[in-house]
């Protein structure tokens, strides 16, 4: 329901319905005022911030973009300091190396690496593989030395 102003001939609805009105493409003219009262903030900025596109691309992209954990430094400096603060202790080996291996799966998600052949891919592979075994030994207790 609206409330219809005749004076300023202003119109107060819900952010879902100004939403779908944008969406049908009617009404072009039309100025929405969303009341703002604490608690619907990041409703209305996120409305807000995809009212004017007019593909479902155009608005995915912008909320793929803002809300993707993928490519993330602060995310994969993070994993990596746990990657390379993790030991053994009194762990079992198969225990220690389940706890790297959840570690490195975490930073695979988070890392983007593109290759543009599949010999740069096997390079790359390799390349992570050795870097692991050595993560991987550097955490062994003294006694495994």
């Amino acid at each position: 329901m609206s409330k219809v102003s005749e004076a300023t001939n202003t119109s107060t609805v819900p952010a879902s319905e100004a939403l779908a009105i944008h969406a049908l493409g009617e009404l072009p003219n039309i100025q929405v005022t969303y009341r703002l009262n604490g608690k619907n903030y990041l409703q209305w900025s996120q409305l807000k911030s995809c009212m004017f596109f007019t593909t479902t691309k155009e608005i995915w992209d912008v909320v793929n973009e803002t809300y993707s954990k993928v490519c993330d430094a602060t995310q994969i400096f993070e994993i990596k300091t746990r990657i390379s603060a993790t030991r053994q202790g009194d762990r079992s080996i198969t225990e220690y190396a389940n706890i790297l291996k959840s570690l490195w799966q975490e930073l695979d998600h988070y890392q983007c690496l593109k290759m543009m052949c599949s010999e740069d891919a096997a390079l790359l592979k390799r390349f992570v593989v050795k870097e692991r075994i050595f993560e991987f030994l550097a955490g062994l207790n003294v006694e495994y030395d």
